[in-house]
């Protein structure tokens, strides 16, 4: 059984990876354990061998070939031509490079699109600067792009990771500041200064909803959050004042914890401060970081913010990971 099933698929070198999926659980299904396990093996041999084909260089004709040669028949073909390798290895090992760089030219396009959005919007910008998030930005993509807002999500973070790794090899002489790294220190405040900031998201807030014919259940309970917390300001502004200026592991978690902290501390448990909060330190930060932000987004080459498919591994990372 093993045998003919091998036959077939020098046979049928065109099969889909669906119909090369549904052999290969048949075949397991026919064969008892020794032989189950010799199938495996093998196929983790000739798994191996593929891998050794991705090299960069190779990777990089095949990111080359792929703009002019998106069909994956003339791009595998192709490639087996310009690297000199037999399509009998080769092609499979090809047609899983031609489905991830097709994924990476595909997220270089939702990365353009995030960073347009974000310069147009400079509050979400600066948000998703320090958090790493934007919940209006993700909901509007997610719209948008009919994607679940989990892919929005995660493309937001890792994009946000990316352009720090960027900045510290490229641009650090430019660009670069420690008050730029994800969840590092940002720049110090004091208590007047945290204060304007809550004064201005109230002012803000009260004059986009005035144009509005009426409000929504949520966008009054908002305008109340904040007039509660200009309100406590004395306690607000004492406790922003050291979450800024302390390190944080995630800032999106940290500020969570602390609207718990200080519902609990002005006497109302059950009210939720995160949202609220959120803005207050936009509107503390925003003139700080809107410039340079603003011209670093501008300047980023999408290509170098999202990562090769199949970096180059160490043969024993690989066996070890088998």
């Amino acid at each position: 059984m093993v045998i003919q099933v091998a036959n077939q698929t020098k046979k049928f070198t065109s099969y889909t990876s669906k119909k090369v999926m549904k052999s290969y659980q048949v075949a397991l299904k026919c064969v008892d354990h020794s032989q189950r396990v010799e199938i495996n093996q093998r196929i983790k041999e000739f798994e191996e061998k593929q891998y050794l084909l991705l090299t960069p260089q190779i990777v990089k004709k095949a990111l080359e070939l792929y703009k002019t040669s998106p069909k994956e028949k003339y791009f595998t073909r192709l490639l087996c031509n310009e690297v000199s390798k037999s399509p009998n290895i080769a092609e499979s090992a090809f047609h899983w490079l031609y489905i991830a760089i097709k994924g990476k030219v595909d997220k270089e396009q939702k990365v353009q699109g995030l960073f347009n959005f974000l310069l147009k919007n400079p509050q979400q910008l600066i948000e998703w600067l320090i958090f790493g998030r934007s919940p209006f930005t993700e909901h509007s993509l997610e719209r948008y792009w009919k994607l679940k807002r989990r892919y929005i999500i995660n493309l937001l973070t890792s994009t946000r990771l990316q352009v720090d790794s960027y900045c510290r090899k490229k641009q650090r002489n430019f660009y670069f500041s420690n008050s730029l790294i994800f969840n590092g220190i940002l720049p110090t405040y004091s208590q007047r200064e945290i204060i304007q900031a809550i004064e201005d998201a109230l002012s803000y807030k009260e004059n986009e909803f005035f144009l509005l014919p009426s409000l929504s259940k949520n966008q009054k309970a908002f305008l109340e959050k904040l007039r509660f917390l200009k309100k406590e300001q004395t306690t607000v502004t004492s406790s922003l004042i050291s979450w800024i200026n302390s390190f944080q592991d995630s800032r999106w978690k940290s500020l969570k914890i602390l609207s718990k902290q200080l519902a609990q501390v002005l006497g109302n448990p059950s009210r939720k401060l995160f949202s609220a909060l959120r803005l207050i330190v936009v509107f503390t930060l925003f003139d700080y970081y809107i410039k340079s932000v603003s011209q670093l987004v501008k300047g980023i080459p999408i290509e170098q913010v999202v990562p090769l498919p199949f970096k180059e591994k160490r043969k024993e990372d690989y066996q070890s990971n088998c």
